[in-house]
């Protein structure tokens, strides 16, 4: 039986989510046995947000109690709040083939330092060992020019960010006529489509490879930038394109991506929908390429003075309120009506009414900007699906 089955067959059998599953359809099992991997279900994030406590194998418990998994978890791209749990084996094997490629393309290595942002840290930023954590808070452009002197100290080898941010970046280290770090040998792009323009300054300013990775919080790796394509870690995630009436589509056309992780044994995604619309380009024994139509991808928050930011400096609230009172919000949602009015849709926990939230929210956006937005806050059991991509984004602007 190969991983794929193994993973599946581990699922259903240790997964309280999958067993229930299993339990309405009785074949499941057989399916797993005898290598029907279509006949399998596909699973959405929204299926599982709300029922996050059934996605642990009763395996890892133990592990989960002691306080021995990795945690992350899913936001930003998607607004969608998802506590993800890793065992340190399996998140180690599935990131070796996307260390192998950053090695290859422009020798990094897991000890070089790197410069990376974060959308919950509270101070400006971090120095951890080789790893230089950057506040996505408030980032302006007088922060952001501060920030940037300290990595100059901090001396990275490469960045990891995203390309929203890498943008800011290049435009204020040519704007500002700012040194170029000395010692920068590499930019990754995640987290949001990338222009070939925005690549291409980059290489040209920083004097250094940029290439783009592609994957979630869930599967971790999914593949790596080739020309115009990711070429996919087979080896560490299975990938099937999927349309509309849940069957496979053939090679070459269109439909949504779904993933299943062949490490991630805490926390199981089998045949697993991340809202992605892509096609499978190219197939052999060895590779696998495949093409984006539709990916994360944030317009710019427009501020009432006229300004613009990203809309990041939304999810800043959000985060506090989760990290503080245990996960309340499951889904966040931002539409910008007006340039100074905000309609922001939300899913909470049972436990948390929405004025508590409401003044919770404003009380801290507001700490950190002075802008006036004129707030509209409603409440719903499922944040609405972005028509056009299939994924349920978070910021959506109308201006």
């Amino acid at each position: 039986m190969n991983r794929r089955f193994e993973m599946a067959r581990h699922a259903y059998t240790t997964v309280p989510f999958y067993r229930e599953l299993a339990e309405k359809e009785p074949q499941i099992l057989m399916w797993i046995e005898s290598g029907q991997w279509e006949k399998l279900p596909l699973v959405k994030k929204n299926q599982i947000v709300l029922q996050q406590d059934k996605f642990i194998s009763d395996d890892y418990l133990g592990e989960l109690v002691m306080g021995r998994l990795n945690r992350t978890h899913t936001s930003g791209s998607t607004g969608t709040y998802l506590d993800v749990y890793w065992s340190k084996t399996d998140m180690s094997a599935a990131l070796l083939p996307l260390w192998m490629e950053r090695f290859r393309q422009a020798g990094v290595r897991t000890n070089d330092k790197v410069c990376l942002f974060n959308t919950t840290l509270q101070e400006d930023y971090q120095i951890n060992g080789n790893k230089m954590l950057i506040s996505k808070q408030k980032l302006n452009r007088e922060k952001l020019i501060r920030i940037y002197q300290k990595m100059e100290e901090f001396n990275p080898s490469w960045l990891l960010v995203h390309p929203g941010i890498a943008q800011m970046i290049l435009q204020m280290v040519k704007e500002e006529q700012l040194p170029i770090l000395p010692n920068l040998k590499y930019i990754e792009l995640t987290g949001e489509m990338v222009t070939a323009g925005l690549k291409q300054s980059l290489e040209k300013v920083f004097s250094c490879q940029v290439r783009s990775h592609y994957g979630t919080m869930e599967v971790s790796t999914i593949g790596y930038e080739y020309q115009e394509t990711y070429q996919l870690f087979n080896q560490s995630t299975y990938v099937e394109i999927i349309d509309n009436n849940g069957q496979l589509v053939n090679d070459g056309e269109y439909g949504e991506v779904y993933v299943t992780s062949l490490h991630n044994h805490a926390m199981p995604f089998v045949r697993y929908g991340i809202g992605d619309v892509g096609r499978i380009v190219m197939r052999d024994i060895t590779k696998t390429k495949l093409e984006l139509k539709h990916a994360r991808k944030n317009d710019l928050l427009m501020m009432p003075d006229g300004s613009s930011k990203l809309p990041d400096v939304l999810l800043g609230p959000v985060e506090q309120i989760n990290q503080c009172m245990e996960r309340m919000i499951y889904q966040f949602q931002v539409f910008q009506q007006t340039r100074d009015s905000l309609l922001i849709n939300v899913v909470l926990d049972n436990d948390m009414e929405g004025g508590e939230f409401e003044k919770l929210y404003q009380k801290l956006f507001e700490e950190e900007w002075k802008e006036e937005f004129k707030w509209k806050f409603q409440y719903s059991k499922e944040v609405q699906v972005n028509q056009e991509t299939g994924k349920s984004g978070w910021f959506f602007s109308q201006v």
